[in-house]
């Protein structure tokens, strides 16, 4: 499994995956990870020492195509980024994969007609931000090169 960046999706991962697996995450700044530790242990801090968790502090697209085709079996983007527009133009080659899932915190149509120029099936399926919710107040936005 590799991870590009941070935030709560290590954490998802790591219970979801067995002793035995190796979870990459690229995060481009130390201070991200030293912030984790020091301010979030109960969210990411502790968990960056996990003996499955591997940090390489470099761009995600550099561990992507040095990876070759069957390195990882997923691998999740968590960056403030999106197909249109990029943050930076070097960062269109992240999306060139055969499935992606997007997270959003509202279902935006506009986002969903710009991944159908990329990808030939989009799905918007509503989620719940945790397991006993009442609402469904997520999005994951599926676009699928089919």
């Amino acid at each position: 499994m590799l991870i590009g960046g941070f935030s709560y999706t290590l954490r998802r991962v790591l219970e979801l995956c067995p002793p035995d697996a190796t979870v990459d995450v690229a995060e481009l700044l130390q201070v991200v990870v030293d912030w984790d530790r020091e301010f979030l242990p109960g969210v990411n801090g502790l968990l960056v020492d996990d003996p499955r968790v591997n940090i390489h502090l470099r761009d995600v697209a550099e561990l992507i195509s040095r990876a070759g085709e069957n390195r990882y079996h997923a691998i999740l983007l968590d960056v403030d980024n999106s197909p249109d527009p990029l943050v930076q133009k070097g960062n269109a080659k992240l999306y060139d994969g055969r499935c992606v899932v997007f997270w959003s915190a509202n279902p935006d149509k506009s986002f969903a007609r710009c991944l159908a120029k990329h990808f030939g099936n989009v799905q918007a399926i509503t989620a719940k931000a945790y397991p006993k919710a009442k609402r469904f107040t997520h999005t994951l936005f599926v676009a699928d090169r089919v």
